[in-house]
């Protein structure tokens, strides 16, 4: 066998004449290999240490020497380069000890032909190996490359997010002083309930926007509770009032009498339900009506069905109507709007509460019937199903440090809590809100957390031992509520939020350290 292979061959061998026959050997196999010879240990690591061998050949009984020890120090000093012993005297019992340790083969000196093969095998594996570890490098460092990826993802998404929800907040505000100016003429005010409404739809699309990103990433996560998915669809019903209103669609519901306990996310379950209703309501024309039903079947499920008599599906819509940025046709799309994230994110969150959800239409303007089936629970009393109401105490003369950078958001927001009995207290930056907490009395505290000076989370962790916090921001992600919770907050909302909403947490929040404290 002969090879151009440049081969270089550190051989330890003690005997002159042994190690002629060896690089012979070699040079008829491989021309071109370069063989360097050291007869003892000091010249044997010397050589290790210089490195640059392709294989090391070895004797097993060396002149104050053994080959065990010279494996130990080439396993020590070159750990990757095959390890080849060349001896007349190995005995198999110690070769099979010597390849548990880390030898790559062994050749007896009587059968010096098998060499070449030997050598051929072990170059082999080695090039295999190092294939392996550069395929490994290369995943690991793809892997790095799309996490880090996925990390700029994440912050761009929830920059977006606050700096979208900000003016939104502003918008949302505004309105809700302006409907109850009684000045406003009717022609105009008539206009208010529409900006509401499309502020609500921004939110949502924001809010679709971030969940579809969490799937993919898989960090969209639930909270499970008991609940009671007659609550669920009563709150459902109650808050697409306005949309089937304006639509001039009828919104069918009747409240089942006895209760239907699941296991799930009250507000991750509304959600769903809602995201059905709400597309039943926009894809039906005036006139029409929208039946929710809910029921049990004999799997111990309940069944909740929404139908409508919109505009329908084809056939093969039905089987892409689930899938990210789908919709049922092009034409839909452009009459209807969307983004066609919605279906995508209630299939996935009904996946994580053990449920299915499925679409039928009978065709085109035929209407659409969507079905959600969810595992019953028995409810021995023990949880807590629904929310209390709030025992929000007097908030005349209660004193909030409201900090928001945006202006605009500030001067809404301020005048929002003024009509509700708050006596806010703006500042703008981490540091103003610090210095103005020691030198005033406050009661309350609500900031953003995207702050010009640094994070509200600070705010919260330094004032939250000795006053409630609540965040009011663009940022909604798991891991910044996650944030505010570490820091010691006692709610954190999302924004555009309803000011009835916000007088509503801060009440609860100021009860609760009120109850603490008593």
């Amino acid at each position: 066998m002969s090879s151009p292979l440049p081969l270089k061959v550190l051989l330890l061998e003690d005997s002159a004449f042994d190690a002629e026959l060896l690089t012979e050997e070699l040079h008829a196999a491989y021309p071109r290999a370069s063989v360097r010879v050291v007869d003892e240990a000091e010249g044997f690591g010397e050589a290790l240490r210089q490195g640059g061998f392709d294989v090391i050949l070895s004797d097993y009984e060396l002149g104050g020497f053994t080959g065990g020890e010279a494996l130990d120090l080439a396993r020590e000093l070159a750990p990757f380069v095959p390890f080849i012993f060349v001896s007349g005297v190995i005995g198999e019992d110690n070769a099979v000890e010597l390849l548990k340790r880390g030898a790559t083969d062994y050749v007896s000196k009587g059968r010096l032909s098998r060499l070449p093969v030997v050598l051929e095998r072990a170059m082999r594996e080695v090039a295999e190996r190092a294939a392996r570890s550069n395929a490994e490098t290369r995943l690991r460092t793809a892997k790095e490359e799309a996490e880090r990826a996925n990390r700029a993802k994440d912050r761009f998404l929830a920059i977006l997010s606050h700096e979208l929800r900000t003016p939104l907040s502003s918008m949302s505000f505004a309105s809700h002083l302006l409907e109850k100016v009684a000045t406003v003429p009717p022609k105009y005010g008539e206009l208010l309930p529409t900006i509401r409404r499309n502020v609500a739809l921004e939110a949502r699309l924001i809010d679709d926007l971030l969940d579809i990103s969490a799937i993919t990433t898989g960090k969209l996560s639930v909270k499970p509770d008991v609940v009671d998915m007659r609550d669920v669809l009563g709150q459902v019903v109650e808050t697409s009032q306005e949309q089937s209103r304006q639509k001039g669609v009828q919104l069918v519901y009747q409240r089942a009498a006895e209760p239907f306990w699941v296991v799930g996310d009250d507000a991750r379950l509304q959600q769903v339900v809602s995201n059905l209703v709400r597309n039943a309501i926009k894809f039906s024309p005036a006139g029409s009506q929208v039946f929710l039903d809910s029921a049990t079947d004999d799997q111990r499920c309940v069944v909740i069905t929404c139908r409508d008599q919109g505009v329908g599906m084809k056939p093969e819509a039905l089987g892409r109507i689930f899938e990210a940025f789908e919709q049922a046709d092009g034409d839909v799309a452009r009459r209807f709007g969307g983004l066609g994230l919605g279906l995508a994110i209630a299939r996935h969150l009904v996946a994580q509460h053990e449920g299915t959800l499925t679409a039928h239409s009978d065709g085109p303007d035929l209407g659409a019937t969507f079905i959600l089936r969810l595992p019953l629970v028995a409810n021995d009393g023990a949880a807590v199903t629904g929310k209390p109401a709030a025992t929000i105490p007097q908030q005349a003369g209660r004193r909030v440090l409201l900090v928001e950078d945006n202006r605009a958001a500030a001067e809404t927001l301020s005048l929002c809590l003024e009509d509700l009995g708050w006596l806010p207290v703006h500042v703008e930056t981490c540091a103003d809100a610090l210095r103005a907490a020691d030198s005033m009395a406050f009661d309350i505290v609500l900031t953003d957390l995207g702050l010009p000076d640094g994070s509200g989370v600070e705010i919260g962790r330094a004032l939250s031992p000795r006053l409630p916090v609540v965040a009011l921001t663009g940022y909604g992600a798991a891991g910044d509520r996650n944030d505010t919770t570490a820091a010691g907050f006692a709610a954190h909302l999302v924004k555009p939020a309803d000011p009835g909403v916000i007088h509503e947490v801060l009440g609860q929040a100021l009860r609760g350290r009120l109850q603490q404290a008593a």
